[in-house]
């Protein structure tokens, strides 16, 4: 059996998956998505930029497609599963995952708690609002990682000035009420079905983005019976059989406000001493028996 990776960059996490599959004796290979071309003729078939074909039969793709190459990676999963391939995550999850409203809806629709939120095309619209939600307020990219363009407005000057930035970067302004989590968030890692990893993400002194790219500490967390239905259902929500869901705390209230279907793990790594890496070869196998 093969397992392709499709991603654009080989990071910490995918060189750890790629070292777990190899142990077990699995071959790994790397597929950039913009790096294929796809011929229908007839059939479907996929190539390299070698004109070379890359996918056996015997192949489980695992997603991970970063945002970089969204609109790519999700064309390349979704021909995939056309074709008949086994694909973890699905083009399905990954095009809800990334999207942080399109998430926020899936979320609510199954009962999940999630933050007040709003979109807007317009800035006059998002003004329209701010009354509703009050300050502090917000703002993200609707396609983003790592806390990179999140921003808090505290009074309508900030907010304005942040909202032109949003629309003019990503033409919308998604707004979230600041959920008052006292510099601390919960991720937890789901690799189908069951939680593998849980951490407290503590921001750096002076800030409030908990993001560990951005200076949180990881800290290691068990979570209970609800906090653990909560990320199984999340992850369930957008269909993805490997998630970090992202989940803040507000007066004993608990909202998730993200479910990533392309989680980084090095800080669940440093907090907890799991491999999400073991986990999600050896579901990848189980898949491939079925």
């Amino acid at each position: 059996m093969e397992i392709a990776i499709i991603a654009s960059k080989r990071n910490f996490e995918n060189k750890l998956i790629a070292k777990e599959a190899e142990k077990r004796g699995l071959n790994v290979k790397y597929v950039n998505p913009r790096s294929v071309r796809v011929l229908v003729d007839g059939d479907i078939k996929i190539y390299d930029r070698f004109g070379r074909e890359i996918f056996d039969e015997n192949v489980i793709a695992l997603s991970r497609v970063e945002r970089r190459v969204l609109w790519e990676g999700f064309t390349l999963l979704l021909t995939l599963e056309k074709i008949g391939y086994k694909v973890i995550n699905s083009a399905y999850s990954l095009l809800i995952g990334q999207n942080k409203f399109l998430t926020m809806i899936h979320l609510l629709r199954e009962g999940i708690p999630v933050p007040m939120s709003y979109l807007s095309f317009s800035l006059s619209g998002a003004l329209k609002f701010i009354h509703q939600m009050g300050y502090p307020i917000v703002l993200k990219p609707i396609i983003g990682g790592k806390g990179k363009d999140v921003m808090r407005a505290d009074c309508r000057k900030e907010f304005v000035k942040a909202a032109k930035y949003h629309l003019d970067k990503m033409n919308c302004v998604l707004m979230q009420r600041f959920i008052r989590h006292g510099g601390r968030d919960i991720r937890i890692l789901v690799v189908g079905g069951e939680v593998i990893a849980a951490m407290y993400r503590v921001a750096a002194s002076g800030q409030w983005k908990t993001n560990i790219t951005l200076g949180g500490k990881p800290i290691p967390f068990k979570p209970d019976d609800e906090l653990t239905e909560i990320a199984i259902r999340s992850a369930e929500a957008i269909k993805a059989e490997i998630a970090g869901v992202d989940i803040a705390e507000e007066n004993g209230q608990m909202y998730v406000f993200e479910v990533n279907p392309t989680p980084l793990f090095r800080g669940l790594i440093e907090a907890t001493k799991v491999n999400p890496a073991k986990y999600i070869i050896e579901y990848a196998m189980e898949m491939a028996r079925k």
